[in-house]
């Protein structure tokens, strides 16, 4: 029982220094850049060592796939039970792309990269859309079977699309807009044009 106990509270401190190594990196990638922001940086600014860092992240290339498991991703997947249709699928859609609100720095940084050309941001916004797609296809084809294979790649470019116009247009205002019950209808009623209306 002692044994267990101990593992539990290694566990938790471990996970916990885990977040606080990636709260660290979102921080600093989003306003410094991943070319320019180094291990020391993330190390100095979450008050532990860079040997620490490298014990949980051997390279600066894992806390960026770490930071590729967003919020809500997992609400993506089919139904435990196999069940799925289609305005559940939207709702978890659209409950998907509101998740982002929380994260508005990666976003900022996923832009700002993009503008620059930055080959380490770009490539860690491709393994984010890589990830969301792959999210994506399985619902499709359970769905509307094989006939559109390009659905999920149009669904995550819509959603991008939708992501930067509102980040850009609303600035530091992006979380409070896209809380907005309005906004979430608008993001219904966009995803609702590009699925097909009649599934399998």
């Amino acid at each position: 029982m002692v044994q267990q106990a101990r593992t539990t509270w290694s566990e938790r401190g471990r996970e916990s220094t885990r977040l606080r190594i990636l709260d660290a990196a979102r921080e600093l990638f989003a306003r410094d850049g991943v070319d320019t922001t180094s291990v020391r940086s993330i190390a100095e600014r979450c008050g532990l060592t860079d040997a620490a860092i490298y014990y949980y992240y051997p390279a600066k290339a894992d806390i960026l796939d770490a930071l590729l498991v967003v919020p809500g991703m997992g609400s993506l997947r089919p139904s435990e039970d196999g069940t799925a249709s289609r305005a559940a699928f939207l709702n978890r859609l659209v409950d998907f792309f509101c998740s982002w609100a929380e994260n508005a720095d990666l976003l900022r940084l996923l832009l700002a990269g993009g503008l620059e050309g930055s080959p380490a941001t770009m490539a860690f916004s491709t393994g984010i859309k890589g990830s969301v797609e792959a999210q994506i296809d399985p619902v499709v084809r359970k769905l509307f079977g094989g006939e559109f294979p390009q659905l999920p790649h149009a669904i995550c470019m819509l959603l991008c699309g939708l992501m930067y116009d509102t980040l850009l247009a609303c600035g530091d205002d992006f979380a409070a807009v896209v809380e907005q019950p309005v906004f979430r209808r608008r993001v219904f009623t966009l995803l609702d044009l590009v699925l097909p209306q009649d599934p399998l």
